[in-house]
């Protein structure tokens, strides 16, 4: 294989005695050089698979490597190693991390058994943790006071300056802590004393120059009156007086002298008119550039006893988070990056041990790495033994921490043996090449050795004739431009963006149906381009339904990959808005919206006759009093008025039901009463909807089990998300494999590629609002300060200075976006954007794209000027064109028409009433009618697709549903479907049994959650020697907890019931057992490899006991009698076995007993799990990883058929 490599790839493969900075450009097989290295070491120099770390960015790049690494060593019979890599130091630097942590608890001081939190959980409790520092250390007056200090105007309307200030506050948390510098010293206490008299002595000088001009130079008389005005203010100012006492005097009243001379300064500063004759407007000029300066200073020094306010507040509530991420067992990302710096530079053996373990180190992606990140590498490095691939034109994740710059000093302190350069491209035709670089060379002029800008140390990439992409792959020839810009243009830009967003669906429409577009690279099968091949690029989705809307409109199938948020999609607002209504009925704006809604369904004529009811009778009404009488309102139509009196019933049913009930079981129920999940199978997206509401469920059923949550709870942590723009991504209900154009942002594009790549909505400034709360190592936290005298703001030095520091980073990451977005093209690359009427061409200085291409292209601001097909064919900065590129440019008019309309848009017109309130045109039965839909959804999607699972993680529970049944599992776990009755696949007859429960009984499933959680939270420190709590109460307490939790009833009878469970489990012979043992763990999670498949499950518990032997258990709160316990063991059978396969392949030792424990009655029982008794598991997972390859899940009859959920579609 290695003979097919570039002498630059094979160089970076071979080369193991220094250490290798290897520069990737796009689409140059960084990836193949990284497992060939990997596999090199392993044959050639004989390096053990254990003794090599790799780091890579992304849990699917790790997952890539392992796979192509696994195959290369299959391919040359090496069987050893193949099995070793599934086990290899091979991950996410954050999976490394937690590995480190969890292996090296004691001395790292965490609990062994810490969870990593997601963002949505991380998110949570820091504002839990915020909330309660404020009430703490602050009351309403001290707080009101303080913010008028610091946070002078609230920066949303749609928030109160509280809601802005602790988002504002939580963000600058984590930049602090991500810069590796305590928060102690980020409040700069430095003396300004000297700056501000340097300050002062310069504006004096250039007034003596001023009065030197007037008096040396006949001035004409509106000049010399202006210069006279500037002069009288210095004076009456008295500046040197007020200096003099700011020097002098260091007493609590130094706030208010500098205060007093910030606005003298200001009134001086204010008097100076640039209008002025040239003999003396460049020193007045100077002048007030010198009293600006002045004046932040000044801002600076009297912001400082407020930092130092923030600064403590800051560090409290550092304390505190910590303190309740180590109560509750809990870490966050940064903290595992934290921890583990910590653990490595307090504890020096354990460094030095690492370094002895991992004779070679490679890093992917180090363009992308944070500070944090380079220390942890630089603790476990050794002398030659790190190998790192990056590229600083693809540095894009500068909001996730990245630092470009640490990438960059390396590159330039390297000596040129250890650079590694890999310019040939093995993506993109060279026309596509030829396009890229034509543009780059003229975005980034500057050689590696040279800065750009004044603010940051960031090295300007080049684009000079050695660093420009080179074509390494061979494509036939092509008749067509690869390269096409489409301009619309409109009144606004929401109506440009509206006539570009149709013309990119007509021109994929086009291409598709004309075979205009065709995979030429010699490498493939050459054939015409289907929309699978398409991707169209965002770098922000504000507007990507504009899009989506168009491609709908012509037809055009399409999956977004990455779209405005899970939060913010219709069913989820509608979802939130019917759960404020529950939560407080007076709300009428969200109550209105629910009646639209499907949740209801009545029309516009409906609403405002309610609305008119309320309003305008004798004794005003609320709009929830007006549904109660909506009998009398003689003017709503009857199916309207009948679906009010129906929403009404509900919503008594819903306030009965809601105190008794965990939140998540309460939203469950209203998706099932109301259908509204079956209703959303009729708008387009169906079944994306449907999948999101599933989600939603889930999101909250997680929330739930971290902390019990009330309906206030949960609409303020979603409405948190959405503000937060928390980017949860929408449910997966189709296959990125369909025959779909893709709609991605370019952030998640990055390491992608794609036959034809539209970078959409170009003409979009990169400009967003200053933050309020900054950050700067240099400069420490600054803010704009309120001027009490002037009611106005202030903004200190730093403040300035670290913002002009943010916006140059952004727009320098802005051309490196389009750089990653234009190189991700193989075939075909189309460039588009939506103009405004007023404002023809794009603004460089803001970060505009389109205005980045069409000023190299040296287009016309109006585009009607410009020609049809555009040549490039110069040689500008040593730019080497592999021949003329030619590119397309199309140009699309305000007055153009739409398409012509769609037969389902024809259809929504048509039916536009009904289909706008869900009724259905014949009205059979609800479960008629979800039985009909899901028999329709099945007969478009029941074909056969081969996808690629290899990334996907299986469920212990996903496979029992297989081996029950195929087709229920794929009813189930890969459409999503909901049942049309709740039955329980393993426990038919549990709907029966529950419906015969007494007021006072807790139905089965609930009864079997609540033992596992109090199993899980009732440590074994609590028991005395005999098995038995050592305090009844705290067990009990523990038990009523979790009832109150599932909403049951926390009677003593359910206590006890429970409780004695417990405590005959402990005072058993096996129970005994487990608390003698040596280490026990309870309620543990694991993945493990099954054949390059990745299956997770959850173990109740187990344990080695005295000699060492590995037991597992799993407890059943059936409620069975003795002889049905054999019939209950074979439907656990295969589960147990999974369990035992999965410690087996990760402890590498032997399971010796499994054992299923019934707790009633109190009786183990001991599973087989010989190779002999696990021939049908090894049967199970072979069937069901082949049917995900053939896409087949078939039916399998019986009795158990007649109580299946899903019997009426199957």
């Amino acid at each position: 294989m290695i003979n097919k490599l570039t002498d630059s790839q094979i160089k970076g493969v071979e080369t193991t005695d220094r250490d290798i900075c290897v520069v990737a450009g796009p689409g140059s097989g960084k990836t193949r050089v990284l497992v060939e290295r990997f596999a090199n070491l392993v044959i050639e120099h004989k390096v053990p698979v254990n003794e090599i770390l790799t780091l890579t960015f992304t849990e699917k790049a790790a997952n890539e490597m392992k796979i192509r690494t696994a195959r290369l060593f299959e391919q040359k019979e090496m069987e050893k190693e193949r099995q070793e890599i599934e086990f290899a130091y091979l991950s996410t630097i954050h999976s490394f991390c937690a590995r480190l942590l969890r292996e090296n608890a004691i001395e790292a001081g965490i609990d062994p058994q810490f969870r990593v939190m997601d963002e949505l959980e991380t998110g949570r409790l820091k504002e839990q943790t915020l909330e309660d520092t404020l009430r703490e250390q602050t009351d309403e007056k001290t707080l009101d006071a303080f913010l008028n200090g610091i946070f002078w105007k609230q920066t949303d309307p749609n928030k109160s300056r509280l809601k802005s200030f602790k988002e504002n506050l939580i963000q600058l948390y984590e930049k602090i802590r991500n810069a590796c510098v305590p928060i102690s010293e980020t409040a700069n206490q430095s003396d300004l004393s000297q700056d501000i008299v340097n300050s002062y002595n310069e504006a004096e000088k250039l007034i003596n120059k001023i009065k030197e001009i007037r008096s040396g130079k006949k001035l004409p008389d509106k000049t010399r009156e202006k210069v006279d005005y500037v002069l009288d203010q210095w004076a009456t100012s008295n500046l040197q007086k007020n200096i003099n006492k700011l020097i002098d005097i260091k007493t609590p009243e130094l706030d208010s002298i500098t205060l007093a001379l910030l606005n003298k300064v200001k009134c001086v500063h204010s008097s100076i008119n640039l209008q002025l004759s040239k003999d003396v407007k460049e020193a007045c000029s100077s002048l007030r550039d010198e009293l600006e300066n002045l004046i932040g200073l000044l801002a600076e020094d009297y912001s400082t006893s407020i930092k130092k306010i923030l600064r403590d507040f800051l560090v409290n509530f550092d304390i505190a988070c910590s303190e309740r991420k180590k109560a509750e067992s809990l870490i966050d990302f940064t903290d595992l990056e934290v921890k583990t710096i910590e653990l490595l530079e307090n504890k020096k053996y354990i460094a030095d041990e690492i370094k002895r373990k991992f004779k070679y180190i490679l890093v992917d992606e180090f363009q992308d790495i944070s500070g944090l990140q380079k220390i942890i590498i630089d603790l476990i490095r050794s002398k030659n033994n790190l190998f790192i691939v990056g590229d600083e034109k693809q540095s894009i994740y500068g909001f996730r921490n990245a630092d470009v710059e640490i990438f960059q000093d390396i590159q330039r302190n390297t000596d040129p043996e250890s650079l590694i350069s890999l310019i040939e491209n093995f993506r993109s035709r060279p026309q596509v090449l030829d396009f890229i670089n034509h543009i780059f060379n003229e975005l980034w002029p500057g050689s590696q050795t040279g800065r750009e800008g004044n603010h940051i140390d960031e090295i300007a990439p080049s684009m000079d004739s050695t660093q420009q992409l080179k074509a390494g792959a061979e494509f036939s020839d092509k008749p067509f431009p690869s390269v096409e810009i489409i301009v619309a243009e409109g009144k606004d830009k929401t109506e440009a963006r509206k006539w570009e967003s149709m013309e990119i669906a007509k021109r994929i429409k086009e291409i598709v149906e004309n075979g205009e577009v065709r995979i030429t690279n010699k490498r493939e099968r050459e054939r015409n381009i289907s929309y699978r091949d398409f991707a169209i690029l965002f770098r922000s989705t504000t507007d990507i339904k504009l899009y989506e809307h168009s491609l709908s409109h012509l037809d055009v199938p399409y999956y977004v990959i990455s779209g405005r948020g899970f939060f913010n999609t219709t069913e989820i607002t509608d979802l939130i808005n019917l759960l404020k209504v529950i939560e407080s009925p007076l709300d009428e704006i969200n109550l209105a919206a629910v009646l639209k809604s499907p949740f209801v369904g009545i029309n516009d004529d409906a609403l405002f006759w309610l609305t008119d009811h309320a309003h305008s009778s004798n004794k005003k009404k609320l709009l929830c009093e007006a549904l109660d009488e909506v009998g009398a309102i003689k003017e709503i139509e009857a199916h309207s008025r009948n679906r009010i009196i129906q929403f009404m019933k509900f919503m008594n049913e819903v306030q009965v039901i809601k105190p008794r009930t965990s939140l998540w079981n309460l939203i469950s129920f209203i998706l099932r009463k109301t259908e509204f999940q079956s209703k959303m199978l009729l708008f387009s997206n169906g079944k994306k909807r449907y999948a999101n509401l599933l989600k939603i469920v889930e999101l909250c059923k997680n929330q739930e089990d971290f902390k019990p949550l009330t309906l206030r709870n949960f609409i303020e942590i979603v409405e948190g998300y959405k503000f937060r723009e928390i980017r949860e991504s929408e449910a997966p209900v189709e296959s990125e494999e369909d025959d779909v154009v893709k709609l991605i942002t370019t952030h998640s594009a990055k390491g992608l590629e794609f036959p034809v790549v539209i970078i959409a909505d170009t003409d979009r400034d990169n400009t967003r609002p200053s933050d309020y709360l900054v950050y700067s190592k240099n400069h420490g936290i600054s803010f704009k300060i309120l001027n009490p005298l002037t009611n106005e703001a202030e903004v200190p030095l730093s403040y300035e200075r670290i913002n002009d520091e943010i916006k140059e980073k952004e727009l320098r990451e802005s051309r490196r976006l389009l750089f990653v977005a234009m190189t991700r093209a193989q075939e075909h690359l189309i460039i588009s954007g939506g103009i405004n009427k007023d404002r023809a061409i794009g603004d460089n200085d803001k970060g505009n794209w389109y205005g980045y291409v069409s000023s190299t292209l040296g287009l016309n601001p109006d585009p009607e000027e410009n020609p049809e097909i555009i040549k490039l064919n110069d040689n500008k900065r040593g730019q080497n064109l592999s021949q003329t590129i030619e590119i397309r440019h199309t140009r699309i008019k305000e007055e153009n028409k739409p398409p012509k309309e769609s037969k389902r848009i024809k259809l929504l017109t048509q039916y536009k009433d009904e289909i706008a309130v869900c009724n259905k045109i014949q009205t059979p039965s609800p479960s008629k009618e979800i039985m009909d839909t899901g028999t329709n959804i099945l007969s478009t999607i029941m074909h056969t697709v081969e996808i690629d699972n290899s990334h996907y993680v299986y469920s212990v529970t996903e496979i029992l549903k297989f081996h029950f049944c195929p087709q229920l599992y794929y009813f189930n776990s890969i459409l999503g479907l909901q049942g049309i009755n709740k039955r329980c696949w393993i426990e038919p007859d549990y709907v029966e049994n529950e419906n015969k429960l007494n007021d006072d009984e807790i139905p089965g499933r609930e009864l079997g959650n609540i033992v596992h959680r109090v199993f899980k939270k009732y440590h074994l420190s609590r028991l005395n020697l005999f098995g038995q709590a050592k305090d009844k109460n705290v067990l009990e307490e523990y038990i009523k907890n979790e009832l109150s939790v599932y909403g049951l009833d926390t009677n003593q009878k359910s206590i006890e019931l429970v409780a004695n469970w417990v405590n005959s489990f402990y005072n058993s012979d096996v129970g005994k057992e487990v608390v003698s043992s040596k280490l026990h763990k309870g309620e543990t999670s694991f993945i493990f490899n099954y054949r390059h498949n990745l299956i997770r499950g959850q173990i109740d518990l187990f344990y080695f006991n005295k000699k060492g032997l590995l037991k597992i258990i799993d407890y059943k709160a059936n409620d069975i009698a003795l002889d049905e316990i054999p019939e209950k063991v074979k439907l656990y059978q295969l589960q147990m076995q999974l369990y035992a396969r999965a410690l087996e392949t990760i402890y590498e030792k032997k399971v010796d007993e499994t054992i299923l424990y019934f707790l009633v009655p109190n009786k183990p029982v001991a599973v087989d799990t010989t190779v002999k008794a696990c021939k049908e598991l090894d049967s199970t997972l072979d069937s069901f990883f082949k049917a995900h390859k053939d896409g087949e899940f078939k039916k399998s009859s019986g009795q158990k058929c007649k109580w299946c959920e899903y019997e009426g579609i199957c």
